[in-house]
């Protein structure tokens, strides 16, 4: 049985609940103004999607239109563990 709720609404924070629906906490934004996503503490764009970790409780990942994925610890809310950028190509096929 699941003891926690992942929610991830289009704006910037994903958010976790507990199975009675409280708010245990929700994750940081990112600084737009800040080039490299690496270095900002969250999203700067609408998130896309949030999985649980299979195998780790603690560790959930999610993707934004900002184009990076985050690996986030859901005991410490303010910082992420670790950020993929992923480059497109705009060329056509």
């Amino acid at each position: 049985m699941c003891d926690f709720v992942l929610t991830v609404p289009f704006v910037l924070l994903p958010q976790i609940y507990d199975r009675d629906g409280l708010t245990l906490g929700e994750f940081v934004k990112g600084d737009m103004y800040i080039r490299d996503l690496k270095n900002t503490k969250g999203h700067i764009s609408g998130l896309t999607c949030g999985e649980w970790h299979p195998k780790t409780k603690e560790t959930i990942l999610t993707s934004s239109d900002d184009g990076s994925l985050r690996i986030w610890d859901v005991n410490d809310f303010k910082s992420q563990k670790q950020v993929w950028k992923i480059y497109l190509s705009l060329l056509p096929l």
